[in-house]
């Protein structure tokens, strides 16, 4: 007579039983967090365009069903690379306004497309939303035209803003083998020679950013000049070695030739850097090597004192220097090894030559400053009487910075109009164009 009762009895507390699990399931349920913050922009406007310099205004509002943990903004390129310092907040609220600014002050980003890119979390789920901006870069000008001369054997660096010349750097150096400059991290490089270090000055705050001693293990750790490209001071030994240096002086780069040569001067190119070699008495070549590699892929005997080389196309380049005091121009192709002369200069030595663009290039010698085209092939008058001892071209204007003795005149490089002249302490002997980036 009790078991049905019993039954029954078993029967409710199970139904219990799962009503009351069902109800705690239920609640752990509605307290989980399913679902990914949500953002809504307001700015900036989709695509909007700025300029390097400018300043974006962001304007969002972030939401989740429970709190937010944190919110990160940055301004990425098109490989989420980020191109400006990341702002952060940390709400512990599940709505949160945000409303900032994003300084585009990196002078050296390139036109392009980037994004305004926002990472809120609630600590489970991670969101991320893009807003497109096209950025237009900042544009190439010149700040100066630094100038080196001597006092005695050291050399010095002076420099003209267009308004007047000021020293740069003065140091103590026994003798000096060559200069060169970097406008991206704002160095000039000097390198000695015998004695003497190889230095990098800082040319805003004048002030030494690093050094490496001269005299190291004579006649070979010597120096024969210097040569900058992409940030990298490169120095060139007497033991043939070539070492390279970042802004802060450390070595990045290192290749060594046969001690029978040596680099005496480098030029870049493409991918590769071009390397001037002189061996015992006369001898010269021109090797060709991988930025990247540590061997020389191709090399061309020389027959001339190189004075400068010029990138005309990816398989050409433009050599300017003398042969037994004879200015020569030669024209170098890269898929032939070899050499040809476009065009026979006026008789009497090169003192120096400068690129316009790829087809036009100005020439200094007796006949005064002549301009060459490649096409057409033509040799032409552009300042006659004048014989510029060193020259310096600015990429950005097309102006031409020439140096006779303590005289610096600035010429329009098409019309041979005369711009702007300055006059410095002492004779000149080389010129560097020193731009804003």
């Amino acid at each position: 007579m009790n078991r049905p009762l019993n039954r029954s009895i078993l029967h409710m507390s199970l139904l219990m039983t799962f009503i009351v699990i069902s109800l705690l399931q239920g609640a752990c349920v509605k307290d989980r967090d399913l679902s990914e913050p949500e953002i809504t922009w307001k700015q900036p406007a989709v695509q909007s365009r700025y300029a390097v310099t400018d300043t974006v205004d962001v304007d969002v509002t972030v939401t989740d069903e429970n709190q937010l943990v944190s919110i990160r903004m940055s301004i990425v390129n098109e490989l989420l690379v980020a191109v400006t310092p990341s702002v952060q907040v940390t709400p512990e609220t599940n709505t949160y306004h945000m409303v900032t600014t994003m300084p585009l002050d990196n002078i050296h980003l390139a036109s392009g497309t980037y994004f305004v890119l926002i990472v809120a979390s609630d600590g489970t789920h991670e969101k991320r939303a893009f807003r497109e901006i096209i950025v237009d870069e900042l544009p190439l000008e010149r700040d100066a035209i630094l100038a080196l001369m001597f006092s005695g054997t050291s050399p010095m660096i002076f420099k003209y803003d267009g308004l007047s010349v000021d020293t740069v750097v003065s140091p103590a150096m026994s003798d000096y083998s060559g200069s060169a400059i970097n406008s991206w991290d704002r160095q000039v490089y000097l390198s000695g020679s015998v004695n003497g270090p190889v230095q990098a000055w800082d040319i805003d705050s004048r002030t030494l950013a690093w050094s490496k001693p001269g005299h190291l293990n004579l006649p070979w750790d010597t120096y024969e000049g210097v040569f900058s490209n992409q940030r990298t001071c490169y120095v060139m030994m007497t033991d043939g070695s070539v070492r390279g240096y970042d802004r802060q002086g450390i070595s990045t780069y290192g290749v060594s030739f046969p001690t029978a040569f040596r680099t005496v001067m480098m030029a870049a190119h493409e991918d590769d850097l071009v390397m001037i070699q002189k061996g015992n008495g006369a001898l010269r070549k021109l090797v060709m090597i991988q930025k990247e590699g540590t061997t020389g892929y191709q090399e061309v005997a020389l027959d001339m004192e190189v004075k400068q080389i010029f990138s005309r196309d990816p398989d050409h380049l433009m050599v300017f220097g003398n042969e037994n005091g004879q200015g020569m121009m030669k024209e170098y192709t890269i898929s032939q090894n070899g050499f040809w002369e476009p065009h026979t200069l006026d008789a009497g030595p090169l003192y120096d030559a400068v690129q316009l663009n790829a087809n036009t290039y100005l020439i200094s010698g007796n006949s005064g400053l002549r301009k060459y085209t490649y096409n057409p092939n033509s040799l032409t008058d552009l300042i006659p009487g004048i014989m510029p001892q060193c020259m310096a071209v600015d990429i950005s204007s097309g102006e031409v910075a020439c140096a006779s003795g303590k005289v610096l005149n600035i010429y329009d490089g098409n019309t041979g109009t005369l711009v702007d002249q300055a006059v410095f302490p002492d004779s000149v002997k080389q010129l560097h164009m020193l731009y804003n980036k």
